[in-house]
């Protein structure tokens, strides 16, 4: 018994700290060496990609329940808010161990981290009550899940393919970056559904807020199946047989997670079966080059 309450705990706090989020963030990085004809290993760009999203997604949760003190009583926020010293804990050494990658990347690839580092601390940061009046936020829907789905698609491919020294063709790496951005942004659509009233109320423009949540469940079901296309157009090739089948399965298994009304009402439907159909993508992606090589 008092095992089976430890493992649960620590299951608890690796979704909750979104370890396991940047667990699936480091996964899919794998999956775009794949993709660019490279052997999947872990070095300093992984890690950096792991540990910048423990950091901010962190800070996110610490600068919501310090800026807006009613978002304490939010479901999604009560495991920050009862382990506040934790989630400070893991905002310090997570930026500790992420300053300590920087000195092993390539020059040029800390040039681009810059300005993106500075996108994704605008978009903790530009929607919080008393920091900046969220313009874009309330003026154009969605544009709060395409700014998501842009980081995540140029941290985790584009920046894979310019920190590499790749014969890669330039309509390729595009064709990869486009497949990623649809597939990080039909995921991301549920999280706006899930967050729907707070958007509302924080006057956030969101696609469900916008469109309703049906339709923006069309919309999520699209973009996936644009994800597909463009990996068919990509590994049609006898040669690419097991990384197209990678993309067949785990975006199918993607579209039956993000339908299920019955899994929608599980406590970790958001941080941990969404989060994990971003890890299954990775994993099967990546898992492709050493079946096919």
């Amino acid at each position: 018994m008092l095992q089976s309450t430890m493992l649960l705990r620590l299951v608890k706090f690796i979704i909750n700290s979104h370890i396991f989020l940047a667990l699936a963030a480091a996964s899919i990085t794998l999956a775009t060496q794949a993709q660019l004809g490279f052997r999947p290993q872990i070095d300093a760009f992984v890690a950096m990609i792991f540990l910048a999203t423990v950091f901010d997604y962190n800070l996110h949760r610490f600068l919501t329940l310090t800026s807006i003190p009613e978002s304490i009583h939010i479901e999604k926020n009560s495991w920050a808010a009862g382990n506040f010293s934790a989630l400070k804990g893991v905002i310090i050494i997570s930026f500790a161990l992420l300053a300590s990658t920087l000195f092993f990347l390539p020059f040029k690839t800390l040039l681009l981290i810059v300005p993106l580092a500075a996108l994704t601390l605008l978009y903790s940061v530009s929607y919080l009550k008393n920091r900046w009046d969220g313009y874009l936020y309330k003026k154009i829907p969605g544009i709060k899940t395409v700014l998501l789905a842009f980081i995540w698609t140029a941290s985790s491919a584009f920046m894979v393919f310019f920190s590499r020294e790749s014969t890669y063709d330039t309509s390729g790496i595009i064709l990869i970056c486009i497949e990623r951005f649809a597939f990080i942004f039909a995921i991301a659509i549920p999280f706006d559904i899930r967050d729907m009233e707070v958007d509302r109320k924080s006057g956030i423009n969101t696609i469900p807020i916008a469109f309703g949540p049906q339709r923006a469940m069309q919309i999520s079901n699209i973009s996936l199946g644009i994800a597909l296309v463009i990996a068919f157009t990509q590994y049609s090739g006898i040669n690419s047989l097991f990384t197209l089948t990678a993309f067949i399965l785990s975006i199918g298994i993607t579209l039956i997670l993000t339908n299920s009304k019955k899994l929608r009402l599980l406590p970790f439907y958001h941080n941990g079966i969404l989060d994990g159909c971003v890890l299954l993508h990775g994993i099967m992606v990546s898992g492709s080059y050493f079946i096919q090589t």
